[in-house]
């Protein structure tokens, strides 16, 4: 038997080509078909890597809302005053939307525009700066637990101009005398107020002079 099979080839491939028939696939290379089959081949391999990419957005997807389900919890936990504070601030803040309804205004959220206006005339009306920033405390709170947002800007600006007219006054809303108000150049008093933050950061009681 020796020498009847001198070479053995190492695949059907090599062998078809060494005795000079098309190797196969060779025969439709290049038409319609050849295109489709390799349209076919490059979808299937799109269809598996966006499996797995969805596979890990899915798993990403819950690792980041159990984070966030986590750490949601212990902010309102933070920010959540004891129960007799936070029975005034429900009050409070119902006090506003009771307020907001009557006027046809929108406030789920409201606006920080509408927040200030409110909060401007209870001063005006009052003079109780105390209840004001309490108020302005209140609202910010059932905000933060609720996921809303109402841009502070106009809060602060409010609860500043209420301090300026304490100072104007000589008082700072508690009976106390503020001393009169330095001014440079007829430059207008101004008070500071840590910002409005979304974690329901307190508001100051009384304006600095600076």
């Amino acid at each position: 038997m020796v020498g009847i099979f001198p070479y053995s080839y190492p695949d059907e491939r090599a062998r078809v080509e060494a005795a000079g028939a098309p190797a196969p696939g060779s025969l439709i290379a290049g038409t319609p078909l050849a295109e489709l089959i390799d349209e076919a081949l490059r979808e299937r391999q799109r269809d598996e890597e966006q499996a797995e990419y969805r596979e890990r957005g899915d798993f990403i997807a819950a690792k980041l809302e159990e984070f966030l389900e986590h750490h949601i919890a212990m902010e309102i936990r933070r920010i959540t005053p004891d129960g007799a504070t936070q029975e005034v601030w429900l009050s409070d803040a119902k006090a506003f939307f009771d307020w907001a309804r009557k006027h046809r205004l929108w406030y789920r959220p409201a606006s920080g525009s509408v927040v200030a206006f409110y909060l401007t005339d209870m001063f005006l009306t009052t003079e109780d700066i105390r209840r004001v920033e309490r108020t302005a405390r209140a609202i910010q709170y059932i905000y933060d637990i609720g996921g809303m947002y109402s841009d502070p800007v106009p809060i602060r600006a409010a609860l500043a101009f209420c301090h300026d007219v304490l100072a104007e006054l000589g008082d700072d809303g508690g009976g106390t005398p503020l001393p009169r108000p330095k001014r440079t150049n007829g430059a207008a008093v101004v008070h500071e107020t840590p910002p409005l933050a979304a974690s329901g950061t307190a508001f100051p009681e009384t304006g600095k002079e600076v």
